[in-house]
């Protein structure tokens, strides 16, 4: 989405369904419950000079995992937490 001052916006979220799976400490199946992940990013493009590298540079923040949620991958190994990025990169 195009914003005023050419910023530029984006939005995702992904949903991880029940997910089952074996604990080796505890007998039977572990059920990890449904959740949802909910990104954010910000960004925009400067022209620096005219032509070559370097002429063209992009701010962009993000914010992965907003809510904070607990996703697992397997049993035991979450995705990261709420993270902050921020990227500069020049063409």
């Amino acid at each position: 989405m195009l914003l005023p001052l050419a910023l530029r916006a984006s939005a995702t979220a992904d949903h991880v369904g029940r997910q089952y799976c074996i604990n080796p400490n505890a007998p039977g199946e572990l059920e990890l419950k449904a959740s949802e992940r909910f990104d954010a990013d910000l960004s925009r493009e400067f022209r620096l000079r005219s032509s070559g590298f370097g002429s063209r540079a992009e701010l962009r923040a993000a914010l992965d995992n907003i809510t904070d949620t607990a996703i697992y991958d397997q049993c035991g190994l979450p995705q990261p937490g709420r993270t902050f990025r921020f990227q500069v990169r020049l063409r």
